[in-house]
């Protein structure tokens, strides 16, 4: 294992280019994808499983072995405070090196698919308001006629609100008092 001394120095180390291609080694092979080491930097980079191939893969040891030369592209750097170097064999053919996406188009369709979902839907709007009107209709207070609660059922009666104190609610309907 490198020493704290040698890490600070790979920190201070320059990074790939972001999309850039290069040849690594693999260093290590996990569940959830590859480490892979980059000519030049001591800092590895991790595959991820969803980055290994074009199709789906459920082991990555069936894919890749420790000690496999691979080609891989720059597709995340992380952080400036703690860089990561994300790679991806997905799109660079494995024999060539070519890239079949050079413009990037799937890997920010991959990038768009794993972005949490947002509700756009419109949300209703809350006024916690009381109009200081009086109803033309009914001649109650506090909603214009085009809201008013009147109508023929009602038989002419007239409603208006009712005041609401959170002091009375305290009390509850079991302190009133019983007719008798």
């Amino acid at each position: 294992p490198p020493s704290k001394m040698a890490r600070r120095d790979s920190a201070n180390e320059p990074l790939p280019k972001l999309y850039s291609i290069h040849r690594g080694r693999v260093t290590s092979v996990q569940s959830y994808g590859a480490f892979v080491e980059l000519p030049g930097l001591s800092k590895h980079g991790l595959v991820h499983i969803s980055h290994i191939s074009n199709v789906r893969v459920e082991n990555v040891a069936d894919v890749v072995s420790e000690g496999s030369i691979v080609w891989v592209k720059v597709i995340s750097l992380g952080e400036k405070d703690a860089p990561k170097v994300s790679l991806s064999m997905k799109n660079i053919s494995q024999t060539t090196g070519k890239d079949s996406d050079p413009n990037n188009i799937d890997l920010s369709e991959s990038a768009r698919k794993k972005k949490k979902y947002e509700d756009f839907s419109q949300k209703p709007i809350e006024l916690d308001a009381v109009f200081n009107t009086t109803c033309t209709r009914c001649g109650g207070g506090g909603h214009l006629a085009k809201d008013c609660f009147a109508n023929e059922l009602g038989k002419g009666k007239k409603y208006d609100l009712v005041a609401f104190d959170d002091d009375d609610d305290d009390a509850g309907p079991a302190a009133a008092p019983a007719a008798a």
